[in-house]
């Protein structure tokens, strides 16, 4: 399999604070090359405690920093062209988009896959997807929060899930899991009022298809009943 997993870590909530990036490129199932750098974010950006706890990167840690544009000569590489994967991608994806429409930098054409969704379906019975639980479950010791090690982390799930399922093709893969290879940028989320509406429909829908099965069942009894009756 040929693929590069990649990881964000951001000072705050917002999508525009890449403080980290992390790439891990795969090629023919093995680990061929690392990237890895702190990011200056925005001017503006705060730090929040809750974040820098987590990753452990501070403002001073990233004062001297190359800031996005420049890290983007390094990185878009990696990713333009290419099949690219992260865990929770949404996230990740959402972090690359924000900073690139920042800077007004041309939105790049790549593939990507989230690896969540991959370890959901290649390994159904497992109690936690989470990259902490996978890395447990692989057998891949990392220093969870940290961008370079959790692509590392990430770049290990497609190759097992590709030895569990007998699949050495990615797309295969997926397509045999029912995971979703989408094109990069993400479709914009739907507001929330549509999203609920459309579940409201479908539910609605489910439930006239069962009254219509029951009262189909009840007729066919009922049909059953009256020729019992007959004869």
């Amino acid at each position: 399999m040929d693929y590069t997993a990649i990881d964000f870590e951001t000072a705050s909530g917002e999508p525009t604070s890449a403080c980290s990036i992390a790439a891990v490129v795969v090629k023919d199932d093995v680990v061929t090359e690392k990237f890895y750098t702190l990011i200056k974010p925005p001017q503006e950006t705060q730090f929040l405690k809750f974040c820098t706890k987590v990753n452990g990167i501070t403002k001073e840690m990233t004062a001297t920093a190359p800031e996005f544009p420049a890290v983007w000569e390094q990185l878009a590489p990696y990713l333009v062209g290419r099949l690219v994967v992260a865990h929770n991608a949404s996230f990740d994806m959402r972090v690359l988009e924000a900073m690139l429409k920042y800077y007004n930098i041309p939105i790049p054409d790549f593939r990507y896959a989230c690896t969540v969704k991959l370890s959901r379906m290649a390994w159904p019975l497992l109690p936690s997807h989470k990259l902490d639980a996978m890395g447990e479950f692989l057998n891949v010791k990392f220093n969870h929060h940290h961008a370079l090690e959790d692509s590392v982390a990430c770049a290990a799930i497609p190759v097992a899930a590709g030895r569990a399922t007998g699949n050495s093709d990615f797309d295969k893969m997926a397509e045999k899991l029912g995971v979703t290879i989408r094109n990069f940028p993400p479709e914009p989320k739907e507001p929330k009022e549509v999203r609920e509406a459309r579940k409201k429909e479908a539910w609605l829908k489910r439930r006239a298809e069962k009254s219509a099965k029951r009262l189909s069942e009840n007729r066919e009894k009922d049909g059953s009943i009256a020729a019992l009756s007959n004869n």
